[in-house]
């Protein structure tokens, strides 16, 4: 019962907190995109904003997004820009099929995360492959 009690307090005192900082930080994060001018900067602050929250539509609107901004750039881009670009969209449908997938939508949650995992092994982005492979 006294630890019980404990956990109480605790989930009171400080959960408070956990979602205050949560919201301070998707609202730093959206006056960041406000000023932001360069297309992959605000892609990225887009990525993070989605994931950032825990409403589902904020998640998936802000990562469509940012997809939008990646394929109207990537044709253009060359060079580094362009693996940001790609990087950025990888990104995009990985957490789409993360989306999927949480709304039981399992096909269409696979077609995004293969999506994704082609587009990282073709920038040679091991590190993002992985967190794919885990996913699917």
């Amino acid at each position: 019962m006294k630890n019980q009690l404990h956990t109480y307090l605790f989930l009171i005192l400080f959960l408070p907190l956990h979602v205050l900082s949560q919201e301070v930080n998707i609202d730093s994060l959206k006056i960041l995109l406000k000023n932001e001018k360069q297309d992959s900067t605000r892609a990225d602050l887009l990525l993070h904003i989605a994931e950032s929250t825990d409403v589902d539509t904020i998640f998936r609107k802000y990562n469509l997004l940012a997809l939008e901004i990646a394929e109207n750039n990537i044709p253009n881009s060359k060079g580094a820009a362009l693996k940001t670009f790609l990087r950025i969209k990888a990104s995009a449908y990985n957490n789409i099929g993360f989306d999927e997938t949480t709304k039981g939508n399992l096909t269409n949650a696979l077609n995004y995360y293969v999506k994704s995992l082609k587009i990282e092994r073709e920038i040679k982005n091991s590190k993002d492959e992985a967190y794919v492979l885990n996913n699917i």
